[in-house]
């Protein structure tokens, strides 16, 4: 339409230049038809201006937001299988071992140490987890916006099973911490401050 839109103009023009010659050579009582549908004719030309250029700039509106859902849909979607990969790497990680790969003298398989490190990696990915839900609203509502609400309600489920997941780990791991302490405590072993207990 707005290619065409030149091509309308020349259209109009040229008949407004021909109504003009014919009014020279029409009587009186034809002249103010002729002058009704020339002011007409501009009229209609002038609100299909309007209208195109209104539909244009709501059109170049929408590919910017479109542009931006695209955008922030794909960093979320990328960051919560970062999240997932970290999460992975916590509950996968091997105990502390001795030289030759056994576990270390007067530890359990996996020491005190070893679970506190992984209860605060934890924590930190459940923190950070819990910070971006400000950001899934953000993305959710831009998707109600253009009426995306599939892909909003997949990237809605995968951030609040990613937070569960990481809640169930975290209060595993700390329960498992506690469970430790209390065997470390009752068996009368010690450990150095860097061992503490988390707060």
């Amino acid at each position: 339409m707005v290619q065409r839109q030149d091509e309308g103009q020349q259209l109009v023009h040229s008949t407004i230049n021909w109504g003009e010659k014919t009014l020279r050579n029409t009587r009186s009582d034809g002249r103010d038809v002729i002058n009704d549908q020339l002011k007409e004719i501009q009229s209609e030309w002038e609100k299909i201006l309007k209208k195109l250029t209104t539909s244009k700039v709501a059109l170049e509106t929408s590919l910017l937001q479109w542009a931006d859902y695209n955008s922030s849909y794909s960093q979320v979607e990328q960051w919560i299988k970062d999240r997932e990969a970290k999460l992975n790497k916590v509950s996968d990680k091997k105990p502390s071992t001795g030289k030759k790969g056994n576990p270390k003298p007067g530890m359990s398989s996996v020491s005190i140490g070893d679970r506190k490190a992984a209860l605060r990696a934890t924590n930190t990915i459940v923190q950070d987890i819990v910070s971006l839900e400000p950001v899934i609203e953000s993305v959710t509502s831009k998707a109600g916006n253009l009426m995306q609400e599939t892909p909003a309600s997949e990237i809605s489920s995968k951030y609040h099973n990613l937070t569960k997941q990481a809640q169930e780990m975290y209060a595993k791991q700390k329960e498992m911490v506690e469970q430790h302490q209390v065997k470390v405590n009752s068996s009368g072993i010690h450990f150095s401050s860097g061992q503490e207990d988390l707060v």
